[in-house]
């Protein structure tokens, strides 16, 4: 889905000033004044319906005015006339990445699952934890795959402006499943590459600091996954909020600025994850070329 910020907005599309009144009535009653004000501030001839399209003045000016003066509801259900009268192209990125989608997200993990899987039924490689917490993480990828689709079908890669009510409310409830489960997702990726080098690495004050890292992902996975479904007061905000009536009443947090935390607290893990292994291979006897193989080896691990 398309940002909410409301864009390109509210032309009267007057095909002469007689015609302005009845033009006008056709969009939401909140926007009509911040329409007819706009016109006052253009130089483009109120007939001249492609000009008052692409007067960045006019569109800036009603767009603010329709943002202060509108529900959100009003304000898309508007620009959704807007769009389609200006002629403007429609997007739909949903489905035309709905392939790259597939293979990365499914088909490459799954692949990875059944391999690792022929290894340890074959006894090349024993059971371990890392083992266990990497299937955990496959099942919630498999769990992923209808919420993608559910994703599709309430207007994911769409503007949004063009989507229903129901639609729009149906993307927030499956974004708030997804955000939990996407938190889980990764602490238990990570707990899988923690554990994994747990089984490598037989250091004593080397483990303790891997145990100290493990307790700190559990802690960050546990704390986002608490802070995505308590976001809202009342919860269900976090799918009606964005109506902005009267029925949607209460407090939310900012969720920018979670996932700006949250990414820069797993960009640092992913950084330090990455440092760990290779201050116990620059330790080994072994020539440089090797150590250099190992490294890029988990790197490739980590990324």
């Amino acid at each position: 889905m398309r940002s909410t910020r409301i864009i390109t907005w509210l032309l009267p599309f007057l095909g002469v000033v007689a015609t302005q009144a009845s033009s006008i009535e056709t969009v939401s009653t909140c926007a009509q004044p911040c329409i007819a004000e706009g016109l006052n501030r253009t130089a483009c001839p109120t007939s001249n319906q492609t000009c008052l399209c692409q007067d960045p003045n006019y569109i800036d000016f009603v767009e603010d005015c329709v943002l202060d003066h509108c529900l959100p509801i009003d304000a898309l259900a508007t620009q959704n006339y807007t769009w389609y009268e200006c002629g403007f192209p429609l997007e739909n990125d949903f489905t035309s990445t709905a392939v790259p989608r597939l293979v990365m997200f499914f088909v490459l993990p799954t692949l990875s699952i059944i391999l690792r899987l022929v290894v340890k039924f074959s006894r090349v490689s024993s059971w371990g934890a890392d083992d266990l917490m990497i299937l955990i993480t496959f099942g919630f990828l498999i769990a992923f795959v209808p919420l993608n689709a559910n994703a599709g079908r309430s207007g994911a890669g769409q503007d949004m402006w063009t989507l229903t009510v129901d639609q729009i409310t149906e993307y927030f409830k499956n974004f708030y499943v997804i955000q939990a489960l996407y938190y889980s997702t990764i602490a238990f990726l990570k707990a899988s590459i923690l554990f994994m080098y747990l089984r490598i690495f037989p250091g004593e004050r080397f483990r303790t600091v891997l145990w100290g890292t493990q307790a700190f992902n559990l802690a960050i996975g546990v704390t986002f996954v608490l802070l995505g479904i308590s976001q809202c007061r009342p919860i269900h905000l976090a799918w009606t909020a964005w109506r902005g009536d009267s029925e949607s009443q209460g407090t939310c947090m900012d969720v920018v600025i979670i996932a700006i935390v949250y990414s820069a607290i797993q960009v640092g893990l992913d950084i330090w994850m990455l440092i760990l292994p290779l201050t116990q291979i620059l330790g080994l006897n072994m020539k440089w070329s090797k150590k250099f193989g190992l490294m890029f080896m988990f790197s490739l691990g980590l990324f």
